[in-house]
């Protein structure tokens, strides 16, 4: 190898032992939150729907044994992605309770009239002085804001317009739209498919949402799940729509003085190096309910004929009757593919044979039938 070339190996050699150096000092969240892969929108699968999560902030959540909590990293659901936006909410509780250590919608002993806008939450979760609510209290020095983010985390977070919808169902005002980097979905937001919400407020395990050891403390640590409030009004501006422990979402709401939990959603800049990927998290979407079977009956012989009770929210229904109670022998299903259908005749069955019959209702998902539980067995003679 002659001189010139010698000397041009060494270089390469001593600048890529640099940069792998100054890599090496440069701060761990930089290093990989620039390399991460960009999170995307929810998907639906089937049966499951599936969030990318990220880490972001941190707040008192794990207990520490020493009868404290450990200050841990925030995981937050991808609820969508418009570019460098990524609006996200808490993955579990963070604060609040069903105790007198919670945190109001409103705090004032009595029932007011407020708005996203006029509440005290809306101030705590933001950092705000006492001019920015109704009741003049002054949270510049002890909120949500202060206490989650770092400076470099807060500039991270995009200060958005957040617009209030009146309530769909009571048409009560939602008020003026506010500028706010740490709000509340609205109940249009929690029932928003792009979000992985389903369109209806029935139960939803995709709305439920668990406490922290933080939180549960507040409710001497017996509730895994808890309610959660929306920043949309309920029945009167005197209440707020509200998640209940199934997912359900309560358009009439709960009263402003109640103290529910808290689960802030935020719009973050991706351009930021202080966010980190947090995996996925998946929830299967919940199977009807079980089926009211009504009768088991033979009118005809050699036949036996199933009713029950409709369920609305299925999508069909499968029937099952066998000779036997654990369904082993001479077994007959049927599938019925129209919610209204509530009825099947089982026909060429055994006579003079008794016969145990069951059924159940299913959620078609795309190509995936979701099942409910059955129905309490019945039984009848064939004729």
């Amino acid at each position: 190898m002659n001189t010139n070339l010698r000397k041009t190996s060494i270089r390469i050699l001593t600048f890529a032992a640099m940069f792998a150096m100054l890599a090496s000092l440069m701060p761990m969240n930089w290093q990989q939150a620039s390399a991460a892969t960009r999170p995307s929108n929810p998907r639906a699968g089937g049966a499951t729907v599936t969030w990318d999560c990220v880490w972001f902030g941190h707040y008192p959540q794990s207990a520490n044994k020493k009868g404290g909590f450990n200050n841990d990293r925030i995981k937050w659901r991808v609820l969508s992605v418009n570019g460098d936006e990524a609006l996200l909410l808490a993955d579990k509780v963070l604060d609040g309770g069903a105790a007198e250590k919670g945190i109001m919608y409103n705090e004032n002993e009595d029932f007011q009239n407020v708005t996203w806008e006029t509440a005290t939450i809306r101030s705590w979760l933001n950092g705000y002085g006492s001019s920015a609510n109704r009741e003049g209290k002054d949270y510049s020095a002890n909120n949500f804001v202060n206490k989650a983010f770092s400076s470099a985390e807060k500039a991270a977070i995009y200060e958005s317009v957040v617009q209030n919808p009146n309530n769909p169902k009571y048409k009560t005002k939602g008020g003026n739209a506010t500028k706010d980097k740490i709000f509340l979905l609205s109940i249009g937001e929690a029932t928003n498919p792009a979000y992985g919400f389903p369109k209806k407020t029935g139960n939803s395990k995709e709305r439920k949402a668990k406490n922290t050891a933080y939180v549960a403390q507040k409710d001497s640590g017996e509730i895994a799940y808890d309610w959660w409030w929306l920043r949309s009004p309920g029945e009167t501006s005197a209440t707020a729509v509200c998640v209940d422990l199934l997912g359900y979402v309560h358009p009439y709401g709960a009263s402003t003085p109640s103290t529910l939990g808290i689960r802030p959603a935020i719009r973050l800049n991706l351009n930021s190096t202080t966010w980190q990927n947090a995996g996925t998290v998946s929830v299967k979407k919940a199977g009807p309910k079980k089926v009211a079977l009504k009768k088991a009956e033979s009118k005809k012989k050699g036949t036996l004929k199933l009713t029950w009770k409709r369920n609305a929210q299925a999508t069909g229904y499968q029937a099952m009757v066998s000779t036997d109670k654990k369904f082993k022998k001479n077994k007959k299903t049927a599938l019925i593919k129209k919610n209204k259908t509530v009825t099947k005749t089982f026909k060429k069955l055994k006579k003079g044979k008794t016969y145990y019959a069951k059924v159940r209702a299913y959620k078609q998902y795309g190509k995936t039938k979701l099942y409910g539980s059955y129905s309490k067995v019945k039984k009848a003679k064939v004729k």
